[in-house]
C-alpha cells in the first residue's frame, strides 16, 4: 500500500512538473516585458539620458530574472535555481506578485483555493453517494431499460469535457430554468448571519457541485 500510494504521488509529481512548464511556456509567449513597463514609467526622468535609461532597464530584467532563458526562469520560478543570488520560487513558498491587484499572488489565490477545494471534496462524497447505489442497481437489472439509461448516461458524463458540461449547466439551471445564480459566492449586499450565510453559499456552489458530480459519474 505504501509502495502505491508512492508511485502515485511521483507520478502526481511529474504530471505537476510537465504541466507547470508548458504553461510557463505559454505565458512567457505573451509579448509583455514588465521590466520595460516599469522603466517606460520613467522615461521623462531619463528624457536626456538614454544611456541611463537602457542601464536602468538592464538592472530591472536582472532583479526580475527576465535576463536569462526561458528555462533558466521557469526553474527559478519553481525555486530550484536562484535568481539574483537567492532561491525564491514556489518550493520557497512565494509564488510571486499581482502588479493587477498590488498584492502577493499567495493572498489571492487563498479564498479561490478554499472554494475549489471544498467543492472538489464535497462533489467526491456527492458523486460516490450517486454512484454506489447505481452500480448496485445496474448490476441487480442488467440489460433492462433502466441500465441502459443510467449507463448511457454515465458514458456521457464521463465524455464530455467539465468545462462544456458546465456551460450546458449555466445555460440550462441559470439562464432557462433560473434556479442557481450563473456567478458569484454569496448573494450581493446580503446581510445574512449564522446559518443563512452558510445556506447562501451552499446554494450558490450548488451548480458546481452539480456540474462536478455529473462529471464523475463515469
Amino acid at each position: 500500500m505504501g509502495k502505491y500510494i508512492l508511485k502515485r504521488l511521483g507520478y502526481m509529481l511529474v504530471v505537476f512538473l510537465i504541466l507547470s512548464l508548458l504553461m510557463y511556456l505559454v505565458y512567457a509567449m505573451i509579448p509583455f516585458d514588465r521590466a520595460r513597463a516599469e522603466v517606460e514609467e520613467l522615461k521623462e526622468v531619463y528624457k536626456t539620458d538614454p544611456e541611463g535609461f537602457e542601464a536602468k532597464y538592464q538592472e530591472l530584467r536582472r532583479e526580475l530574472g527576465t535576463d536569462q532563458n526561458v528555462f533558466v526562469r521557469y526553474l527559478g520560478w519553481v525555486g530550484i535555481m536562484p535568481i539574483n543570488g537567492e532561491y525564491q520560487g514556489i518550493l520557497q513558498g512565494d509564488f510571486g506578485y499581482s502588479y493587477q491587484y498590488d498584492r502577493d499572488a499567495l493572498d489571492i489565490m487563498i479564498e479561490p483555493m478554499k472554494n475549489t477545494i471544498f467543492i472538489n471534496i464535497l462533489s467526491t462524497f456527492l458523486a460516490l453517494a450517486t454512484t454506489i447505489p447505481l452500480g448496485i442497481f445496474c448490476a441487480t437489472h442488467r440489460g433492462g431499460k433502466r441500465d441502459t439509461l443510467v449507463q448511457t448516461g454515465t458514458i456521457i458524463g464521463y465524455s464530455i469535457p467539465s468545462f462544456i458540461t458546465a456551460i450546458i449547466f449555466i445555460w440550462l439551471f441559470a439562464v432557462v430554468l433560473g434556479w442557481f445564480p450563473v456567478s458569484g459566492m454569496e448573494t450581493p449586499g446580503n446581510n445574512f448571519t449564522g446559518w443563512q450565510v452558510i445556506w447562501d453559499r451552499l446554494y450558490h456552489m450548488m451548480l458546481p457541485l452539480l456540474v462536478m458530480t455529473f462529471s464523475s459519474l463515469g
